[in-house]
């Protein structure tokens, strides 16, 4: 997965638009401005609640065109108390080209006037200073971070592309499933999946190592991200030294994924192994490995799993919904466009219950942050009134 996504010389989102309609894929923020409006005001409230500190990072991993900060960024401008902080962004991302789209979506949208520029050695760049003094930061690793700042972090869609390994129970023990070269004529493709012959290091890591599955019956198969747990204890590790609160949104399920591994192309699924690095890989989130990362720290605190339509029910899309069409004016196309963005963003049938949001705030946080008080749904106007509106 690593290879064919980020591989500098084929890696799929090094060398192509890979986001909107002319990619292969759709994410919230690409939806409607709503999204990031509403994780903004998410991250206003806990910024409250911690004090208004002063100083603020604003951190993202994996952030596509940058659409998702340039929406938050919004969000927290339209606050008078945050009018006088001293904050910079800090996009964690490895493709020179999405870094380049990440600016230019930033000076679009903030009506910014670039004063400096510094690039890497491969020409790749690393932070932006503007007329104004406010400042974006490039990074390849969170680890690569090193501001002390107060932080608010949000993770959309970034687990979901991070690197499984795939186990079989078979016989009473484990066993790895690895990828093989298929040198047969009955699949036009060169890969396949084969069964390890023997126990593997990582059975021994992964596996054999926790208690997590062993309840599992013979015949299961259980996909696991070590990467994952390792970015899960980093932003443990990173709002333990700064304080502040993170946000992880993806789609997934609090239990592991059996058989998860796909690739889309052009907007629909195609076969894994028919065209690496031109096709998009991903794989259901397993909340549940994320907050067990986090379980042995004392510096933070985990809430969630809930949906994303209780989160951002809880926020009040509905009411930013109803404002957005008003702001249309007479104009029904523009209303529909609104209309049909919420209903994709919260409707069961789209995004609403399968994507999952989960929550960590350092531990000094008091009591729940909002949209993570309970699990279930609050009720909420049905698709048909809404349009009735």
């Amino acid at each position: 997965m690593r290879q064919a996504l980020t591989n500098p010389l084929g890696g799929y989102y090094m060398q192509q638009q890979v986001f909107g309609a002319r990619g292969d894929f759709v994410t919230s923020p690409e939806i409607s401005q709503m999204f990031g409006e509403l994780v903004g005001v998410w991250f206003m409230t806990n910024w409250m609640k911690l004090g208004m500190p002063s100083t603020v990072q604003l951190v993202e991993l994996g952030p596509g065109r940058g659409t998702l900060m340039a929406d938050m960024l919004r969000a927290l401008r339209s606050f008078s108390a945050f009018q006088g902080v001293k904050y910079r962004v800090v996009f964690v991302e490895a493709s020179p080209r999405l870094r380049n789209e990440q600016m230019a979506t930033i000076v679009r949208d903030t009506g910014r006037t670039v004063a400096k520029e510094h690039h890497n050695q491969f020409d790749s760049l690393e932070h932006v200073t503007f007329t104004d003094g406010f400042e974006v930061h490039w990074k390849e690793n969170i680890v690569d971070i090193e501001h002390d700042d107060h932080t608010m972090l949000v993770a959309h869609e970034f687990f979901d592309a991070l690197p499984v390994y795939k186990f079989k129970h078979v016989d009473g023990e484990w066993r790895e499933i690895m990828v093989d070269v298929d040198e047969s004529t009955e699949t036009p493709h060169h890969f396949r999946y084969v069964l390890a012959p023997q126990k593997t290091n990582a059975v021994g890591t992964l596996i054999d190592a926790t208690d997590r599955y062993n309840d599992l019956p013979d015949g299961a198969t259980v996909e696991v991200s070590p990467e994952s747990t390792g970015y899960m204890q980093r932003i443990g590790d990173l709002l333990t030294k700064t304080g502040g609160t993170a946000l992880v949104v993806d789609y997934g399920s609090d239990h592991p994924a059996a058989a998860s591994l796909r690739a889309i192309r052009d907007h629909q699924f195609t076969d894994l192994f028919s065209t690496p690095g031109q096709a998009d890989l991903s794989v259901d989130v397993d909340f549940s490995l994320l907050k067990w990362a986090l379980e042995k720290h004392d510096g933070v605190r985990a809430f969630g799993s809930t949906t994303q339509r209780h989160f951002l029910a809880s926020l009040g899309i509905y009411d930013r919904m109803q404002a957005l069409v008003q702001a249309a004016g007479a104009d029904p196309a523009a209303q529909r466009v609104v209309k049909s963005a919420f209903n994709r963003l919260i409707s069961a049938k789209e995004m609403g219950t399968v994507y999952k949001c989960l929550a960590v705030t350092d531990a000094q946080y008091d009591g729940v942050p909002v949209g993570f008080e309970r699990a279930d749904f609050p009720p909420a106007p049905s698709s048909a009134t809404m349009h009735r509106q």
